[in-house]
């Protein structure tokens, strides 16, 4: 007999734990709507959620004008302000799952629109823990740059301490970034107490 096990074999195992696993996910997540949220906290969930949008939205702005100074202004130093992309990139995520919220009040009846929302919260908050970290880092190196005048200033140029500007925008952004943090939290401790912990239909 062959002492190993056939490749189809092993596939099939694999998709049949596959087929298992999503039927799980399907019967919790089915079992579940943002009916079950008390119309008090519901109210704070939804203004948290508009906030949520406009939140993101502001940082992803802001991140993209960052970036777009930098590339402009940062010819006397030996970097680019916000060049790393992690002021745009990563909050993009952001301004997805502020919009699958949006989704998700609307159709609080339906079981999949609160999961899609809760699984790109859950994407979106330690990515932004990394956007805070960065750019609290990166104002710190711009503070440090704008104690002194970056040399040689050509003679043409109007010296203007871009530096100080950049690190300005980044502890604004840092600022915004924690908004957004502070409010995923508060959306993601709803659905804790009012989505994962508490069934209200019976499962398929």
């Amino acid at each position: 007999m062959p002492s190993y096990v056939p490749r189809t074999h092993f596939l099939n195992a694999i998709d049949n734990k596959f087929t298992a696993f999503s039927l799980d996910v399907a019967r919790y997540v089915e079992a579940r709507t943002l009916l079950n949220v008390p119309e008090k906290q519901w109210k704070l969930f939804t203004v948290l959620v508009y906030t949520h949008i406009a939140a993101a939205v502001g940082l992803c702005v802001s991140g993209i004008i960052c970036f777009c100074f930098g590339m402009v202004h940062s010819s006397l130093y030996n970097e680019v302000s916000c060049s790393n992309g992690v002021n745009f990139f990563i909050p993009f995520i952001n301004v997805v799952s502020s919009f699958a919220g949006l989704v998700a009040i609307r159709a609080l009846h339906l079981t999949w629109p609160a999961f899609v929302h809760v699984v790109t919260l859950l994407v979106a908050f330690p990515s932004l823990l990394i956007v805070a970290t960065v750019t609290y880092i990166e104002a710190d190196i711009w503070y440090k740059q704008a104690s002194g005048t970056p040399e040689p200033v050509p003679a043409e140029v109007t010296y203007t301490n871009w530096a100080k500007i950049f690190a300005d925008l980044d502890v604004l952004i840092t600022f915004v970034v924690l908004l957004n943090i502070v409010i995923i939290g508060g959306e993601v401790m709803v659905y804790l107490k009012y989505w994962f912990l508490k069934m209200d239909r019976t499962p398929f």
